[in-house]
């Protein structure tokens, strides 16, 4: 849940985040998908290995192998 107050901070569930927030008046909407697909994206490139990133990248789902 997105909330937002008089000084256009905006609360994520209870939670101020940094990257949301916004005192501008002049900037362009960002959606909430793009705004956590970066998130996501970024963890991936960051923690994830290749074929994780790049089935992010294209849409499709990743299963990991499972050894024992």
């Amino acid at each position: 849940m997105l909330r937002f107050d008089a000084e256009g901070i905006v609360a994520v569930r209870g939670f101020d985040h940094p990257e949301v927030i916004r005192q501008d008046d002049d900037f362009e909407p960002v959606s909430v998908w793009e705004w956590a697909s970066g998130i996501v994206e970024e963890y991936l490139r960051v923690f994830g290995g290749p074929e994780q990133l790049a089935a992010w990248r294209e849409n499709r789902p990743y299963v990991a192998d499972v050894t024992a």
